[in-house]
């Protein structure tokens, strides 16, 4: 909020964990490196919550909140509204990419050891009201969609 003040009117975007499916981004490689058993058997957190988000449609939603019609200025969270976990992300991945495995397991951040943060979802309320054109889909629909 100071950088606002200090800056004036511009638009500050938070996002969360961005995945890219062609080429595979660091999200995506990490998952299937899982799934393939690359890093042997290995536990996902189901208790790690994101908004996961596909670069194409954060770069399209960046787009639509540079042009000179789109009047918002602050602090906006360029997110989808799904909320969901690495765990889920394999489940998926696993399924469209045909990838049948046995070396990803299901486990708690909170049972681990790990002081990680749980939920890093942001609130989409505003995202949604601002932009008009683009639809930031979450992996659920983006993945059916591949």
């Amino acid at each position: 909020k100071r950088l606002l003040t200090l800056a004036g009117p511009i638009i500050i975007c938070r996002t969360s964990l961005i995945l890219t499916m062609d080429p595979m981004g660091k999200g995506i490689e990490f998952v299937v490196k899982c799934l393939r058993g690359d890093m042997g058997e290995i536990v996902l957190f189901t208790d790690e919550l994101r908004n996961m988000t596909f670069s194409d449609d954060l770069g399209s939603g960046l787009v639509e909140l540079a042009e000179s019609t789109c009047e918002f200025r602050g602090v906006i969270h360029l997110v989808s509204d799904e909320i969901t976990n690495r765990y889920e992300l394999s489940k998926m991945l696993s399924k469209v990419l045909g990838i049948e495995t046995d070396f990803v397991k299901s486990g708690l951040s909170t049972e681990s050891g790990m002081n990680r943060p749980a939920n890093l979802s942001l609130d989409t309320t505003l995202i949604k009201s601002v932009l008009k054109r683009t639809k930031l889909r979450g992996v659920s629909e983006r993945l059916v969609s591949s």
